[in-house]
């Protein structure tokens, strides 16, 4: 369940009807593979955005710098449940 939270906008193909999942088992970088020092401006542009949004703006603790991350498993599997679908996380 925590890959597909992790989804981005990016990761989803609409044309070829496909999702790519890029890093598996919660790697938990903010932009692969330092795109952040390559690309500054890609944490702003559409397509990195997480298709599942934490409502939380934690503080990264590296830089300062307040960051969104994709929602809780736990939160998310809360919501599923209310719908008769029960996720062990």
């Amino acid at each position: 369940m925590q890959e597909c939270l992790m989804l981005r906008i990016k990761d989803i193909d609409l044309e070829r009807n496909c999702v790519t999942v890029g890093s598996g088992k919660g790697e938990g970088v903010w932009l692969p593979y330092a795109l952040e020092r390559k690309y500054p401006a890609a944490s702003k542009k559409w397509r990195w955005f997480w298709l599942f949004p934490s409502p939380k703006l934690p503080v990264d603790p590296a830089s300062g710098k307040v960051r969104r991350h994709c929602v809780e498993s736990r939160i998310m599997s809360n919501h599923i449940s209310n719908f008769g679908i029960f996720v062990t996380t």
